[in-house]
């Protein structure tokens, strides 16, 4: 019985060490792929807000609140675009400016993640004509 769990318990560790190793490869390959413009916090006005005032309305905006940056490469407009998706859900409300998704797009297109989070919304009357985002580079541990 004892050679048996001593068995299994290498096979683990072996496991486990196998996974570790692919593990910081995978840290490695996504920190290869950050450029130096990538690998600092940035901020920005949201660009095309004013395009979609219902979605600005319906996508309860608020400072601090989580929004997703999501690549649409088939944007007739422009190929390196990030749209900017409200922390409610699936509403596009604006882009990121053209000079810094040439940027980001090709690492995006790699796979890598960003987060960002609103730092501040401006307006006046209730109506929210424009807004501040703040992109976190990934941590990779």
């Amino acid at each position: 019985m004892f050679k048996k769990l001593r068995k299994s318990f290498r096979e683990t560790k072996k496991h486990l060490e196998r996974q570790r190793a692919i593990d910081r490869r995978d840290v490695k390959r996504q920190r290869s792929q950050l450029t130096d413009f990538t690998r600092v916090r940035r901020t920005f006005e949201v660009a095309g807000m004013f395009a979609y005032p219902a979605e600005v309305a319906a996508a309860q905006l608020a400072v601090g609140a989580r929004v997703r940056l999501i690549r649409e490469p088939r944007n007739a407009y422009d190929p390196n675009a990030v749209a900017i998706i409200g922390p409610a859900g699936r509403l596009r409300w604006g882009y990121m400016p053209a000079t810094l998704a040439t940027q980001y797009a090709p690492v995006m297109d790699r796979g890598v993640k960003f987060n960002a989070v609103i730092t501040r919304l401006y307006g006046d009357g209730g109506e929210i004509d424009d807004a501040e985002i703040t992109v976190f580079p990934p941590k990779l541990t």
